[in-house]
């Protein structure tokens, strides 16, 4: 993956270009920190349940490995009638249900708890965003 100047770089780039779809959307990436190996959601959970509450006509849709459940997100306030998780078999299947999730055009947010991406891939996924309006975040953890 870039280096943190490569990814300023680029976010800034993708700020000045005019958005295919009027809706800004683009993906944002956010790196949170863990513990041996366990995700801390808490930072996190509270600013996406304000977005699962925006969420009226489409899927808030979490691509999890990690196995967050739902009655984790009821506690911090979630919609959780419009929540979709997804639980992909394998790892590797993220980045493309990703994709699948931004391009379907069934859902008003996507988050994806992702490994690594290339640039390219990261190009795509922002692509998708952009073309169909909806919030990407890619979550990483440390």
């Amino acid at each position: 993956m870039a280096n943190s100047a490569q990814k300023i770089a680029y976010n800034r780039s993708c700020a000045n270009s005019s958005p295919v779809h009027s809706n800004s959307a683009s993906l944002t990436e956010i790196v949170l920190s863990g513990s041996n190996g366990i995700p801390d959601y808490n930072l996190v959970l509270p600013m996406l349940a304000h977005l699962s509450q925006q969420s009226q006509s489409k899927w808030f849709t979490w691509i999890a490995p990690t196995g967050i459940s739902k009655a984790q997100l009821q506690s911090f306030g979630f919609n959780l009638n419009n929540v979709r998780i997804i639980h992909p078999k394998n790892v590797s299947d993220i980045s493309r249900v990703f994709w699948e999730a931004l391009t379907n055009n069934t859902s008003s947010t996507v988050i994806a708890e992702a490994g690594s991406l290339t640039e390219s891939d990261f190009y795509t996924l922002d692509t998708a965003c952009k073309n169909t309006g909806c919030k990407g975040l890619l979550l990483r953890f440390r």
